[in-house]
């Protein structure tokens, strides 16, 4: 019978692979992932002790019950987001590297071929969702990365005001994707504005309406330029 264990999860994913030669796509894992495993050493969490599952330009760690689970808000994005800057001043252009990333927590099956569960279900539709992907999309160049975070884990981790973590940082949005309708945390580290508690309140009685990183979110539906994504209209963005 496969056993729970209670884990932390952090994927990334790169923004633009679809465009890259298999050259390029190479490099680029090479850089994102080294730059990756910098960060979390840096941040206290060593990565040897991490599981770690990778496909193509994703890659989703899995992070021991031991280390605090803040430290993946920081300062591990702060490193990340760094690393991936300095990175960027010297590459070509064909390896700029800007990352999407995802994190959540919660009870996962342990069987013969590793774990799985829920938990890395809702990180995947966070990964991937409309509004995560535009608020990327949106920030400035200088921007190397944006977060979604859980509900569950703004709750108790981001909204209990550790040391290095504002709250007001982080903007609330809905996410739907396939069969996950749910409330999520937005952040663009540098980019994004101060909200007021008064605002995130109002979240918990209507959808949320905000502007992050030059990105107007309302409900599911983000505007960029005064494009409508998700919504009725279905104007997703380009896959990448």
């Amino acid at each position: 019978m496969a056993t729970p264990v209670h884990r932390a999860l952090l994927a990334v994913d790169l923004e633009g692979s679809g465009k890259r030669d298999n050259h390029a796509v190479v490099e680029s894992r090479r850089v994102l992932f080294g730059e990756l495993r910098q960060a979390f050493e840096a941040s206290g969490i060593p990565w040897s002790l991490c599981a770690t599952e990778t496909a193509g330009d994703e890659m989703v760690v899995i992070v021991p019950p031991e280390f605090p689970k803040r430290n993946l808000i920081h300062p591990l994005l702060g490193h990340l987001a760094d690393g991936l800057r300095h990175h960027n001043r010297q590459a070509a252009a064909s390896v700029l590297l800007r990352v999407r990333v995802a994190v959540h927590a919660g009870d996962l099956l342990v069987d013969d071929y590793g774990t799985t569960g829920r938990p890395q279900t809702h990180l995947a539709r966070l990964l991937g969702s409309t509004p995560l992907r535009a608020a990327l999309a949106a920030a400035p160049p200088t921007a190397t990365v944006a977060l979604l975070v859980s509900d569950h884990f703004y709750e108790d981790v981001v909204g209990q005001g550790h040391r290095g973590i504002d709250p007001d940082l982080f903007t609330p949005v809905e996410v739907r994707e396939k069969e996950t309708e749910t409330r999520a945390w937005l952040h663009v580290p540098g980019h994004t504005a101060t909200h007021s508690a008064q605002s995130r309140n109002s979240a918990d009685k209507s959808s949320p309406t905000d502007r992050v990183g030059g990105v107007r979110i309302s409900g599911s539906d983000v505007k960029i330029g005064g494009d409508l994504f998700g919504g009725d209209k279905y104007n997703y963005p380009p896959p990448s």
